[in-house]
């Protein structure tokens, strides 16, 4: 979507300039070092404000997963023919796609566990259908008329919770819920 390219274009070029040093850098670092880098310096890019992405064109979407390939290739010394499935699963990252999921699961999670403020957590609701909606913790999908209002964390975000297996849904600690989301997203991933 438009109002997110500008945005996109300036966290690709901030990435870009990142990568770069990195590039430069990596001779005179060990492997950990790149990794502690690229978590301390580039991730958060990909990471910040991510659950609101949910609509951006796959333009912008095979951008940052471009960056986030070139991360890989940086960090692992991989030549540029070397899949990056397998520098990723190496890494144990989440491709771009999932990585949104990963985080607007999160954002849900905390949402639905009284851990946002208000205005997060009042979005969603459980669904009222039936007694094992509630058990199983089905979120209701709000309606959408437009292109846009699909992109709302509303209802992207239940969507994303309503995919999930149940016994994940039923985490009761956040720190739980990440690492069973991320090895869940990872199975899915192979």
């Amino acid at each position: 979507m438009y109002m997110y390219s500008a945005h996109i274009q300036h966290i690709s070029k901030t990435i870009s300039s990142k990568l770069y040093l990195l590039q430069r850098l990596k001779t005179f670092l060990p492997t950990n070092s790149r990794i502690l880098f690229f978590n301390a310096y580039i991730s958060p890019y990909f990471d910040y404000c991510s659950p609101a992405w949910a609509n951006i064109s796959q333009n912008s979407k095979n951008t940052l997963l471009k960056l986030q390939k070139r991360a890989a290739r940086i960090i692992l010394d991989a030549d540029f023919l070397h899949p990056s499935a397998e520098l990723f699963l190496q890494l144990n990252w989440l491709p771009l796609e999932k990585r949104l999921t990963y985080n607007t699961a999160i954002l849900v999670y905390k949402a639905l566990n009284d851990l946002t403020p208000p205005y997060l957590s009042n979005l969603f609701s459980v669904s009222s259908n039936t007694s094992r909606s509630s058990e199983n913790l089905r979120l209701s999908v709000p309606r959408v008329t437009t292109k846009l209002t699909s992109a709302a964390f509303s209802h992207n975000g239940a969507k994303i919770w309503n995919d999930l297996p149940v016994k994940l849904r039923q985490s009761n600690k956040l720190q739980t819920f990440k690492t069973n989301l991320k090895k869940h997203l990872l199975q899915l991933n192979i």
